[in-house]
């Protein structure tokens, strides 16, 4: 464009340099309310964030809690592995000891059959000897 009058110019000046400085202050607006937009979404990430840190610690603290315990269930179960194998021997002992009563029934038993055996003897012994009569009538050579 080239203009000659100079009213004219400065008519097409001033539009185009309000035409400017609008389409600026729509573009800062426009930026400013992107801007605006932008913050909010940056506060409610920095709540989100802190949400979660939030919930990290507190699962951190849990983890802790939970090793803790795992590590005392542990020494409870060493514990308790070793009161088993104590346990374990102490049977077998009872068992060699058990075994060894039985063997000695037995004897007893046996013992107690001929004891028996004997006295039913003894019984029939005394039995017969009381069972039999002398006859004592005088004989003829006694006479």
């Amino acid at each position: 464009f080239f203009f000659n009058d100079t009213a004219t110019t400065e008519i097409y000046t001033e539009q185009i340099v309000g035409s400017v400085r609008c389409v600026q202050e729509t573009e800062l607006a426009e930026s400013s309310g992107r801007n605006k937009e932008l913050a909010g979404k940056v506060q409610e990430m920095d709540q989100q964030i802190r949400n979660r840190e939030y919930q990290i610690q507190n699962m951190r603290r849990d983890l802790d809690q939970l090793k803790g315990q795992t590590q005392h269930i542990a020494e409870n179960n060493n514990q308790l592995d070793q009161t088993f194998e104590e346990l374990r021997a102490k049977i077998g002992d009872l068992m060699k000891f058990n075994k060894q009563l039985l063997e000695e029934l037995e004897r007893f038993i046996e013992e107690d059959e001929r004891v028996q055996q004997i006295l039913d003897r003894r019984e029939r012994v005394i039995s017969l000897v009381n069972s039999c009569l002398l006859y004592t009538s005088p004989s003829p050579r006694d006479s």
